[in-house]
């Protein structure tokens, strides 16, 4: 998977059941005080971790695996190549966890998955926001003399959260994320138009790159998956050669 997202060109499409990776610091700290709300999830023992440990895995430590940051990294080259060029990351996830909104592993999952996507130190999304920053103040020098000024501006731009001053929006261009839902109206009610949405739940493993590769297995994005010792997984592979064209482009 490293490789595929190292060595993508145009576009990474990934579908999972889950998105958990390392995220850095969080950006609720795990001693902060429960709001009303999470203590009486407390209370009614609904509940194992409100805090930012991770659920799945039967661990109390937070997410270690690399993926939010391949592909971080991966934009990051992109934002700062000499010649740009389109590249896009496109994530379709499940609205949350089967279960009920209530219910505290559900509601670890998704602030979990907020964490690794949005809102903790290294996100992805926060790590895209560092990148741009960085080249903007590239802007001002001589090419020549980016990479010995790179290192000094991705510190002071993590220690001084200097990515705040870009906004969410600027990484449209390169990440989206997306939920899907079902939309209708009840039958049983016909003088009155009554809606009802439900979330069409994702529970695919599949990641296409560059209309080259499709790797599909049964992991998820998520310590109890990927630590590879908590059952049988499979994957596979498939490429479809180096003829091929991207919207009507050879690639």
């Amino acid at each position: 998977m490293n490789q595929l997202i190292h060595n993508a060109e145009h576009y990474i499409y990934i579908e999972n059941q889950f998105f958990v990776s390392a995220f850095g610091e969080p950006s609720v700290p795990d001693n902060a005080p429960y709001s009303p709300e999470a203590k009486e999830i407390a209370r009614l023992d609904r509940i194992k971790a409100v805090t930012t440990k991770l659920v799945y895995g039967d661990s109390d430590k937070q997410p270690v695996n690399q993926i939010a940051q391949w592909l971080g990294d991966r934009i990051k080259n992109v934002i700062y190549a000499r010649y740009t060029h389109d590249f896009h990351v496109c994530i379709v996830l499940p609205v949350h966890p089967e279960g009920k909104l209530d219910d505290g592993a559900v509601m670890a999952q998704v602030h979990l998955t907020r964490q690794t996507l949005v809102s903790g130190s290294k996100s992805l999304l926060n790590r895209v926001r560092q990148a741009l920053w960085v080249r903007q103040q590239l802007d001002e020098d001589p090419r020549a003399n980016w990479s010995k000024l790179i290192p000094a501006l991705e510190k002071r731009c993590e220690t001084e959260k200097k990515y705040e001053e870009i906004s969410f929006e600027a990484c449209a261009k390169y990440v989206t994320l997306l939920n899907l839902r079902g939309y209708a109206e009840l039958a049983a009610y016909p003088d009155k138009k009554i809606a009802v949405t439900e979330q069409i739940y994702v529970h695919s493993k599949l990641m296409i790159v560059d209309d080259r590769y499709v790797l599909v297995g049964s992991a998820n994005i998520n310590e109890r998956s990927l630590q590879g010792n908590r059952g049988y997984l499979a994957t596979v592979l498939a490429g479809a050669g180096s003829n091929l064209a991207l919207e009507g482009t050879p690639v």
